[in-house]
């Protein structure tokens, strides 16, 4: 340990002896190290960092999908199918549904608030295994009873009830109901995990179509008995989806119950990009490493005498080399504790753009990401240093020395240096591909067609109070008139409500069948996104009109149902006949809907998902309690006319609310946010490594040029030209660059086939993208090459021969 400090001490005063050099390489290793704790701290808080309940490897996610479908746990739950479920299964001790829900928070001295939060069914607690740390859940009697309780978060107690001890019982406005506060989560309890933090739970009570079989809206999760495997569990859900087929044969034939872990489930989308980007911040450290250890070679040249003196007065190989070393991991220490500044950094502009990635909000710098910043900060000390330290602490140092010229460190470290530089170009082209391949994905995507013009548009969400508008009349009126003064505003130009936003995250589907025709057989009902519009719709989206005619005025309740229907509906299912005229039945017990006409597609999913099959029914006739209002403006920001909009509202109800507002382009950028996120955060680690790659080309032919000097006033004086000089310097930089790319290349063929799931409309062998990287790698080179050797034409012959 004494010789250790020993080692530390003459390590800190060497260091100091070389600022310049000390600051580069802590610089460099800084924003590798930190570029790899960014990432890590992510995957550490999204992927590997366990649930915040009991037991979370007993706790699933279920579904209700097609039979052999991928993800079919992802699949919602009917809700008679949940309580089947719920009565028959052998291996889950507990299963719970829920809806996502929102609403207006009014407490006495504060402004409203909007809280997010869930409808759940009361067995909800019990599967996450938590229980409200003051009060109660809610019972089952006062589920069925539709009784006005909620369960708060431990966050809306402190934020808005400062903590009092006495809220359990107190009243509170959520909306248009006045509810009774009856428990208080614990602290850090949030679920469903989502964008938004959850802040309150309610019974799920009577909710329209909760006992309609084939209505699948339901998210439903369970728990495992103790000492259940989840492939039993699976096999105990496979009997009971095959005895409700046998049972309901026109609801749930070919339909299954899925399950997957939670956790599994939670972070399956965002594990491939996560673990693709710690992979690309690795070869960024690589990088890094490489640039200095061939900082260490050049300051070898100076050490030479210093090493040789030691070694000459008795100092072994392991002695010299664990001196080195120490100074290696010393600089690779202090780097990483400016990584830990450079992620925190780092993490504030990444995370932005990932508002998609679940629990993404709960990224912090915790004690795995500080023992993972000191392993990655020993193991790099380690990796650079060590081949520096092996050079320098040959015994054949005397014979080494007289291999070149005064301060050189001979031939065989010239080849390290080399190959090291060759490294990083090979390193900083995959990168720099895998980058390439992003954008011009994203590109592509950004071009695609949605089917609608996004552009000056901006849609308010607008639930309406079920107290006050308890009548389907009600509902129509209001949204009428609504948009019937919205459209008169200054600045208008159109105006509609709809249901489902496009590219948004609420969707209907219904199963239907054709008037005069066989019922389709069980399990082969097609199905269609289901969008309830008002007349201007199409005119506010600019969806085209390709054959009949749209909704009227004239479409109303006293007369014949009606539908429009998209060009994807046609060709998946009356490819070879004109729909118009065609009748669908979507309830028995209700009048089937003529089609009157067929409009353009519009992607209902998300950018890169294309259209599918989709039928519109006008508002008048199927009105609906939440509605998002439509306004095309003249203005270039949408968001102007929003005031206005506020105030027609206050003229039709002083306590009606809009729930959110955003514009149709704010939704097409949410669309491909997580791409996005890929683009950029593999983007700026690709520019990293290509300014390290730089670097390092300029640092070792900048070395070379010093190392000839001799040779090249040798050939100056015997009659060589700048140009024959510069060509010889470049030649020797570019020949280094091209060994590298072309290793790079076959590189970025065999690794970028892991990322073909993050690309759209692009092959991972992209001829024109591999291309493009390598010439523009060659050019950055060629940058670098051209400095020294622009510095070495002025060299003089007479000084450099006189020097030698």
């Amino acid at each position: 340990m004494e010789a250790l400090i020993s080692d530390l001490r003459y390590a800190v005063r060497t260091l100091l002896k070389s600022p310049g050099f000390s600051l580069i390489a802590i610089l460099t290793l800084g924003l590798g190290i930190g570029a790899n704790t960014a990432i890590f701290s992510v995957v550490n808080s999204v992927v590997l960092r366990p649930l915040p309940f009991p037991d979370q490897d007993q706790l699933l996610q279920l579904g209700e999908g097609g039979r052999g479908q991928q993800l079919a746990e992802r699949g919602a739950f009917s809700f008679p199918d949940y309580r089947d479920l719920q009565a028959q299964t052998q291996t889950l001790s507990h299963v719970a549904a829920f809806l996502n829900s929102g609403a207006m928070l009014s407490t006495e001295g504060l402004d409203a608030e909007r809280i997010f939060g869930a409808v759940v069914t009361p067995e909800f607690f019990a599967v996450l295994g938590v229980q409200p740390a003051l009060g109660r859940s809610f019972t089952v009697a006062e589920d069925q009873s539709g009784a006005a309780v909620v369960v708060i978060s431990h966050g809306l107690w402190q934020r808005r009830f400062a903590g009092r001890k006495d809220i359990i019982g107190q009243t509170v406005r959520m909306g248009a109901a006045t509810v009774s506060i009856i428990g208080v989560m614990p602290a850090g309890f949030s679920y469903p995990i989502g964008t938004e933090q959850r802040d309150f739970w309610e019974p799920l009570n009577d909710r329209p179509g909760k006992d309609q079989r084939d209505n699948r809206s339901y998210e439903v999760i369970g728990r495992l008995k103790q000492g259940t495997s989840l492939q039993s569990a699976r096999a105990d859900l496979d009997t009971i989806s095959r005895r409700l087929e046998q049972q309901y044969p026109q609801s749930n034939t070919t339909v299954v119950i899925a399950a997957a872990r939670l956790q599994d489930d939670l972070t399956r989308d965002a594990r491939p990009a996560l673990f693709i980007l710690l992979g690309a911040v690795g070869f960024v450290l690589l990088i890094a490493c490489a640039n200095v250890a061939n900082l260490q070679l050049a300051r070898a040249a100076g050490r030479q005498k210093e090493i040789a003196v030691r070694n000459a007065l008795g100092a072994s190989r392991v002695r010299i080399v664990r001196q080195l070393l120490v100074e290696s991991v010393l600089l690779a220490i202090t780097g990483g504790a400016l990584a830990l500044l450079v992620t925190t950094w780092s993490l504030k502009f990444f995370l932005g753009s990932a508002s998609k990635i679940p629990r993404i909000d709960q990224v912090t710098i915790d004690l795995n990401v500080l023992i993972f910043t000191l392993a990655v900060s020993l193991l790099t000390g380690i990796g650079f240093g060590l081949l520096p330290a092996l050079q320098l602490s040959t015994p054949e140092l005397t014979s080494w020395l007289k291999d070149g010229s005064r301060g050189s460190t001979g031939r065989r470290s010239s080849r390290v240096r080399n190959w090291l530089v060759i490294s990083e170009v090979a390193l900083s082209l995959m990168l720099l591909v895998g980058a390439g391949l992003l954008l011009k994905s994203f590109v592509r995507l950004l071009r695609n067609d949605p089917g609608f013009d996004a552009s000056q548009v901006i849609a308010l969400d607008i639930p309406l109070s079920r107290q006050r508008y308890d009548t389907d009349d009600k509902q129509a009126r209001f949204f009428t008139t609504l948009v019937d003064q919205a459209r008169n505003l200054p600045g208008v130009q159109a105006a509609a409500v709809v249901n489902d936003l496009p590219l948004g995250s609420l969707i209907d589907t219904l199963s239907f069948n054709v008037a005069g025709r066989p019922p389709y057989p069980p399990g082969a009902t097609p199905q269609a996104f289901y969008t309830v519009v008002s007349p201007d719709y199409f005119e506010t989206m600019r969806i085209p009109l390709k054959s009949g005619r749209l909704f009227s005025a004239h479409d109303t309740r006293d007369t014949a149902p009606v539908m429009l229907v998209s060009e994807s509906l046609v060709r998946k299912y009356f490819s070879s006949e004109n729909p118009l005229g065609l009748r669908f039945i979507l309830d028995p017990k209700l009048p089937p809907l003529e089609i009157i006409g067929v409009v353009g597609d519009a992607r209902r999913l998300a950018l890169d998902t294309p259209a599918d099959a989709e039928f519109y029914v006008p508002f008048a006739q199927a009105p609906i309690r939440r509605m998002n209002l439509l306004v095309r403006t003249t203005a270039a920001n949408p968001a102007t006319i929003v005031p206005a909009i506020r105030q027609t509202l206050v003229g039709l109800d002083r306590e009606q609310m809009i729930w959110q507002t955003q514009t149709l382009d704010q939704l097409v950028s949410a669309s491909v946010a997580d791409r996005q996120f890929s683009l950029l955060m593999l983007g700026s680690f690709a520019a990293l490594a290509l300014i390290l790659a730089a670097l390092g080309i300029y640092g070792v032919m900048t070395y070379s040029v010093r190392q000839r000097t001799h040779e090249i006033g040798i050939r100056m004086a015997l009659g060589a030209g700048a140009r024959e000089v510069l060509r010889l310097v470049i030649a020797q930089g570019m020949t280094l660059t091209l060994i590298g790319a072309t290793i790079g290349l076959a590189g970025a063929l065999a690794l970028t086939r892991l990322m073909s799931g993050l690309l759209f409309d692009v092959k991972p062998n992209d001829v024109w993208t591999y291309a493009a990287v390598a010439i523009g790698l060659q050019l950055v080179a060629l940058i670098a090459c051209f400095v020294p050797a622009r510095r070495a034409t002025k060299v003089d012959p007479l000084v450099a021969l006189r020097d030698e």
